[in-house]
């Protein structure tokens, strides 16, 4: 059988390359994790980067916040001398100015000198204060009443104050439209508070400086020791906002710490370009990773698709030459006989269509079928393998015997047909020759069998259309021969199919006339010649054919025989009249009634339980039935006849041989045969009067049967002359048209009444 094809089969799981596999997605998987280190580098590598900007950035501001200071704390220190002795305002206006346009006065907004006397006694400090822009006025402001500012209420001045000479830093406050960061000093003569100097501004300068470093979206802001804020240059970072990073350092000196904080949205954004370039990569990598697996496996499965095709091709090929041997060998055994190897039914019928096409005007060639005489004895008593050796002997004599461009082939049995390329003239020598070659005696096993053959011979002609017409009618050609005598060969005519399709005809009518009980029975007298009465009847079947009338047994009787309807035949008219014949004897007792039977039915092993079983159902005595059987029937099968007659006689029945000396006629198995009677064929009883042969021999058969103690009974008898020969030869009995011809069952009993039939004297 065919697989299916091999292009549709998946390869085998453990045809996969899984090493390359393994060895690509370990590669890809390697890949990967070398691209997640890479990106994880690259956007730590950013983080850090912007944070270490962010540190510089926060360092640069805590040194400008510790310059500042370190400024602040140095005018301070300069201040310290104004108060040594208190001076005049004057020199000390001219040290201020100095001190202002000194390589410190960008970091301060403003210097104030306080003096002390009234520090604590609730009037305004004696005193200046001069700012830049004073100075760029050119105006000192004196405090005093005219200032308009209450230092000494100032909560800034006296935690100043409360410093006792220490450097301060003043929270933030607001005055004149500003916010101040002050740093301050106390000064203290033998333990009294002496004066002070206050440096302003400084918060001005500390966000100018934040501001010119720090980016957009960035805040920094600076808290005190306590956690408090105390300034910011942008919005203050809440919890939960989006600031992912922030730097926080003291400031020398001070107990402050500066912190900076920024959201690094640009940082975060080039991470994710980092990631995404990452991602990508990963996702371009597994899709070669894949695309490079699955061409393995698509190479795989095309390796183990060709090799399937190849496996396939190799069994197809295998397949296509066993198929080819096959398809021979098919050839050979479908157009050739197995026993003798000669051309079979069908290679004859196709030489045949061939001829039929080659010369459709005219008949250039003939066709004979051969049947060969008595083969099934030769079967029955040598045995199958001695006909069939016999057969194949036959064969090779006939091909010897043919010409050039004859075919011989077998039928079946021991049929043959030779196509022949023959002229009409030829047609008789290569038969002759046929029928020479197989009468000559064969040597089978160290045995001389010997055996004969019948042929029918149809010659081609415009009238065949198709072979078989030809075998058809080279058939029945073969059975007239047969018919003939035998060891012959006939021609076919016209004629032959006309019968042979008559007989067809019939065949088929008599199936329909069993179903139809288109079958009936007539009965003839027989006559005892020396009282004239009525000593039996004769059962005869008549066919009461629709549209063709009564037809009588010559007519329907032997093709009944050939195709097995006679049995049914038989049976209708054995009950038939042995119903009759009981219906008869109760008016008419001692008339028996004479029934035919056929010779196919004689050899039946049911024959004689069949007729013990009519016998009960009709209530006839067995010694009122008389069986006439003809000699063809015993022909063959004498042995099996005598065993059938013996169990027949023994039953009360009689048995009477009919129409002897028309056949095979045997005085030695007349003697042995248990036989009531003998029937003389009308064949002699009607030419005896003129012919002295036919008359000898009725003689010679009635001085035979008297001497066997047989009853003779003379059948045709048409004449009174006829009568009376038959009468001087001392027949027992007679019957025929001149007494009666076959009558039904009604009128017989006519005959029957008259007691005596006129018989001249």
């Amino acid at each position: 059988m065919v697989q299916p094809p091999a292009a549709n089969r998946a390869a085998p799981f453990s045809a996969y390359p899984w090493y390359a596999i393994g060895i690509t997605a370990l590669a890809a998987a390697v890949a990967t994790v070398l691209l997640v280190i890479y990106g994880g580098e690259r956007a730590s590598e950013a983080r850090q980067t912007a944070v270490m900007l962010q540190a510089s950035r926060l360092q640069q501001n805590v040194s400008r916040v510790e310059n500042n200071l370190a400024g602040a704390i140095q005018v301070s220190a300069v201040a310290m001398h104004l108060l040594a002795p208190l001076r005049d305002p004057a020199e000390i206006r001219r040290d201020v100015l100095r001190i202002l346009a000194g390589a410190n006065s960008h970091i301060v907004s403003g210097v104030g000198v306080f003096y002390a006397p009234y520090a604590f006694n609730g009037k305004p400090l004696d005193g200046f204060y001069a700012d830049r822009g004073l100075l760029q006025r050119g105006t000192i402001y004196v405090l005093d009443k005219h200032f308009g500012f209450n230092y000494p209420a100032a909560q800034w001045y006296r935690d100043g104050i409360a410093g006792r000479g220490e450097l301060e830093f003043t929270g933030p406050y607001f005055a004149h439209g500003h916010t101040f960061v002050s740093a301050e000093r106390a000064f203290y003569q033998n333990g009294a508070f002496a004066g002070e100097v206050l440096v302003d501004s400084f918060q001005a300068t500390l966000v100018r400086n934040m501001r010119a470093s720090i980016e957009s979206n960035d805040v920094a802001y600076v808290t005190n020791d306590a956690g408090k804020i105390v300034f910011s240059t942008s919005a203050l970072p809440l919890p939960g906002a989006p600031f992912e990073a922030s730097q926080s350092r003291p400031i020398r000196g001070v107990p402050w710490t500066l912190h900076f904080t920024s959201d690094f949205s640009a940082t975060a954004a080039k991470q994710r370009q980092i990631w995404l370039t990452c991602g990508l990569a990963i996702a371009l990598l597994w899709c070669l990773t894949a695309a490079l697996i699955l061409n393995l496996i698509r190479t795989t499965r095309y390796k183990a698709q060709t090799i399937g095709l190849r496996q396939q091709s190799a069994e197809l090929q295998i397949e296509i030459a066993a198929r080819v041997a096959v398809e021979k060998q098919l050839r050979v055994t479908a157009y050739h006989d197995s026993l003798t190897g000669l051309p079979n039914r069908a290679k004859i019928l196709e030489t045949l269509r061939g001829a039929i096409a080659a010369h459709p005007e005219q008949g250039r060639f003939a066709v004979l079928f051969i049947d060969l005489d008595q083969f099934a004895v030769i079967n029955d008593s040598l045995g199958h393998t001695t006909g069939d050796t016999l057969l194949q002997h036959i064969a090779r004599r006939i091909s010897q015997q043919l010409p050039q461009g004859a075919v011989l082939a077998r039928l079946g049995g021991d049929e043959f047909v030779v196509y022949a390329p023959l002229k009409a003239q030829d047609v008789h020598h290569i038969a002759t020759r046929i029928l020479e070659t197989l009468r000559r005696p064969f040597t089978i096993d160290g045995r001389r069998v010997y055996t004969g053959a019948s042929i029918g011979v149809v010659l081609g002609g415009p009238r065949y259309v198709n072979a078989e017409e030809l075998l058809r009618d080279a058939d029945i050609a073969m059975y007239r021969a047969k018919e003939g005598g035998r060891g012959r060969f006939v021609v076919f005519d016209e004629d032959m199919h006309e019968r042979a399709l008559q007989r067809l005809l019939v065949e088929s009518a008599l199936r329909s006339a069993i179903q139809h009980s288109e079958f009936s029975v007539r009965y003839q007298p027989i006559i005892s010649i020396a009282t004239g009465e009525v000593c039996g009847i004769e059962a005869l079947c008549r066919w009461d054919r629709p549209e063709y009338g009564e037809v009588g047994p010559v007519d329907f009787i032997p093709i009944a025989e050939q195709t097995g309807a006679i049995t049914e035949i038989d049976s209708f008219v054995l009950g038939q009249a042995c119903l009759d014949a009981r219906r008869l004897q109760r008016r008419y007792s001692g008339i028996p009634v004479s029934v035919n039977v056929s010779a196919t039915r004689l050899t039946h092993p049911d024959l004689v339980s069949g007729i013990s079983r009519v016998l009960f159902e009709s209530g006839l005595d067995a010694a009122s039935l008389q069986l006439e059987i003809t000699e063809t029937a015993l022909m063959g099968h004498t042995d099996q006849a005598i065993r059938t007659l013996s169990r027949l006689r023994d039953i009360g029945v009689r048995v009477v041989i009919d129409d002897f000396g028309a056949g095979y006629s045997s005085l030695s198995y007349v003697q042995r045969l248990p036989i009531w009677g003998l029937k003389i064929d009308r064949s002699f009883v009607h030419p005896m009067a003129s012919d002295t042969q036919s008359a000898a021999i009725v003689r010679a058969i009635v001085a035979l049967a008297k001497t066997l103690g047989l009853h003779v009974t003379a059948e045709g008898v048409e004449t009174l002359q006829q009568l009376h020969l038959l009468t001087e030869m001392a027949v027992d009995s007679a019957q025929g048209f001149y007494f009666s011809p076959a009558v039904p069952f009604e009128q017989i009993e006519d005959a029957i009444r008259s007691r005596r039939l006129r018989i001249p004297g």
